[in-house]
């Protein structure tokens, strides 16, 4: 499964006419991977204690390391969380 966290162009141009009022315009792309990347980092234990409040799976079976968050880049404005492995199943990675 992969979950993309992407800005609305809208909202981008936003945020650049507001930099640029304040004379920080320079610093826009920096303002918006750090605000992506902690997005995606917050998403990411969204993740993790909603599958592990909703289902009883052994820690072995799904660990926090199994969420791949691959970061923003300069020329990406997004991040994308992936949910690495293999379905689980019924014996191997449910708790009884």
């Amino acid at each position: 499964m992969m979950i993309k966290v992407e800005p609305y162009k809208a909202t981008l141009d936003a945020i650049e006419e507001r930099l640029t009022e304040m004379g920080k315009e320079s610093n826009m792309h920096n303002v918006m991977k750090k605000a992506i990347n902690e997005v995606a980092g917050v998403g990411k234990d969204l993740i993790y204690t909603g599958v592990k409040g909703r289902y009883t799976i052994k820690s072995s079976a799904f660990k926090k390391s199994d969420i791949v968050k691959k970061a923003t880049s300069s020329k990406h404005p997004g991040a994308t969380l992936t949910i690495k492995g293999e379905s689980i199943g019924v014996k191997e990675g449910y708790q009884s």
